[in-house]
């Protein structure tokens, strides 16, 4: 029996690399069949109702395997991965509060962690994990990302933009290591906006590969007042986004107009708190470049708020 097992793992494995959900799925079934004390065909089944769009579905699984065996923190992460679609939070939580510890020698489940750690807005826990990520394999650029976003949480810009810097020394044409390095500050120069554009002359010619490229450029353009190719670096990137994003302004008005609907002054006092020691929201709004990143960081840096991300 062991042994079928062990042939129907690799299967499994080659079916999650060609996307093959439908075949992760029957295999999945099959392992349930021939092993159900075995813990591995639940967790390919929520893998595979993960995919499929079936959230629900998915955290019966993936509860079925840790019963089966609770050490594998593989799945526990992965869970607490999944909790984050469901609205779980305490769940989340919980789950990696439980198994993060066993993960310390796999970089990979240290940073998924520290990623559902980052979506909570728990920054200070997700900033050990990705040391210890980097710790054991120091080149992998998207850990790196993972933490400089982190240090921008935390207010440790400076170490942020090292490593920006050191991931952009290594790889000149990175496009979100410039798109986030322009957003720690205001340009005073035309250093960075030189760079980028020797990026963006040596890489792809297709306006889509571009996106971030384009923003950074804007940005740094506008911060020099250099309002005409500031504008023009804006309407590229607007235009390239809609040739890949499934946008329709038509139910963002839907929205809107239902918000404004249901949101009248009688909704927003109605049932509303006298209680000044409760736990209380707070909602920053705002368009786009007017100030909403930077004030949610200000706010977030005290000790008594806690942000939840954008």
């Amino acid at each position: 029996m062991v042994s079928g097992l062990n042939e129907l793992i690799p299967q499994a494995r080659r079916a999650i690399a060609s996307n093959d959900w439908a075949a992760v799925a029957r295999i999945a079934a099959d392992i349930q069949f021939r092993f159900p004390q075995k813990p591995d065909g639940h967790y390919l089944a929520a893998m595979a109702e993960r995919k499929f769009g079936r959230a629900e579905k998915a955290a019966q699984y993936y509860e079925r395997a840790l019963q089966l065996d609770e050490s594998r923190y593989d799945i526990a992460i992965e869970f607490a991965q999944h909790c984050l679609s469901l609205n779980r939070y305490p769940q989340a939580r919980s789950l990696l509060g439980n198994y993060v510890g066993r993960a310390d020698r796999s970089p990979v489940y240290l940073d998924m962690a520290g990623e559902v750690y980052s979506a909570m807005g728990l920054y200070e826990l997700a900033w050990p994990l990705y040391e210890k990520a980097l710790a054991i394999q120091p080149q992998v650029e998207v850990v790196q990302m993972h933490k400089a976003a982190c240090a921008v949480y935390l207010g440790k810009i400076d170490h942020a933009r090292a490593i920006y810097r050191s991931i952009l020394d290594k790889t000149p044409g990175h496009q979100r290591a410039h798109f986030e390095l322009a957003q720690l500050d205001r340009a005073r120069d035309r250093s960075h906006i030189d760079e980028m554009e020797e990026a963006l002359k040596a890489g792809s010619a297709k306006p889509s590969d571009n996106i971030f490229l384009y923003y950074a450029l804007g940005k740094e353009h506008e911060d020099l007042e250099d309002w005409a190719p500031a504008f023009e670096y804006f309407e590229r990137a607007g235009s390239a986004v809609k040739t890949v994003a499934k946008y329709d302004v038509a139910e963002d008005v839907e929205l809107i107009d239902a918000i404004i609907d249901t949101c009248s002054t009688e909704w927003l006092t109605d049932g509303a708190s006298t209680d000044t020691t409760a736990r209380t929201p707070v909602f920053v709004v705002g368009l786009p470049r007017t100030g909403t990143t930077l004030t949610d960081r200000i706010l977030s840096a005290h000790s008594r708020v806690q942000s939840a991300g954008e």
